[in-house]
């Protein structure tokens, strides 16, 4: 009963504990849409003590599953009023730590009334964890949209790999090669 479980929290959103939440499938190819109100939030079991989140302010959290790897657009464009801050942060574990996924980019322009659209590229397939931050002092509290969008990464190139290289011939000549970097992965694992 969500009345009950927002009373155990002493009276905070019911999406307020990450550990509580529904899976959501996001098929590659398509969105999803979360609606809330992050009035009440609480910081309880957001981020590890000592990891580089703690502190942050206050979420409520929405969950989502992609089946492989996802160029993925986080908009608030229908939020009204306007959010003037999002943390632009997804997190593959509940409490977030370390481990977590930052965005590529993000602007207030996107959206043309001011909300945030933030993206992330090449995050991998799995579940995922969204944070909607609570802060009153910069206007980002109270009810709120999130379309979510996933799109199939690129395609690695041939020359992905260094055992696949592609060899180049000097000439008297200048003959323009052209490659790209799109969908390019490492080689080895992020520090």
């Amino acid at each position: 009963h969500p009345e009950a479980a927002s009373s155990a929290r002493g009276g905070g959103p019911v999406n307020d504990d990450c550990a509580t939440l529904a899976d959501v499938t996001l098929p590659l190819g398509s969105s999803i849409t979360f609606t809330g109100d992050n009035t009440g939030a609480t910081s309880a079991n957001d981020f590890e003590p000592g990891s580089p989140l703690d502190g942050v302010d206050p979420c409520v959290w929405h969950k989502f599953t992609t089946s492989g790897c996802a160029d993925l657009v986080v908009s608030y464009c229908t939020t009204t009023p306007a959010f003037d801050a999002v943390l632009a942060i997804l997190s593959p574990s509940c409490p977030t730590g370390f481990d977590y996924q930052s965005y590529f980019s993000y602007n207030y322009a996107d959206c043309g009334n001011g909300n945030g659209t933030i993206y992330y590229q090449g995050v991998p397939a799995g579940t995922w964890y969204l944070p909607v931050m609570a802060n009153s002092f910069v206007g980002a509290i109270g009810p709120y949209t999130v379309l979510i969008s996933a799109t199939a990464c690129a395609v690695p190139p041939a020359n992905d790999d260094c055992t696949d290289a592609v060899a180049l011939t000097p000439q008297s000549w200048c003959n323009f090669n052209y490659f790209t970097t799109a969908g390019a992965t490492e080689s080895m694992p992020a520090a």
